[in-house]
């Protein structure tokens, strides 16, 4: 058994990080930050990447 199959919640179902990025860029593509939020749209890149990799994960 390799150490990536004992982790918790680890499956060879999981989703990558790229496919994960890859997912959410369409949904922010048309954002337009101001000068003073343009961080919010990166921080909505990482959210659906973190909500669909959670939605992702086997038990």
């Amino acid at each position: 058994m390799d150490e990536e199959s004992r982790k918790p919640g680890a499956s060879q179902h999981d989703a990558e990080p790229a496919a994960l990025r890859a997912a959410a860029e369409p949904a922010l593509q048309s954002a337009c930050p101001q000068s003073q939020n343009g961080f919010k749209v990166e921080l909505a890149k990482r959210c659906i990447q973190q909500t669909l990799k959670s939605a992702t994960q086997t038990a």
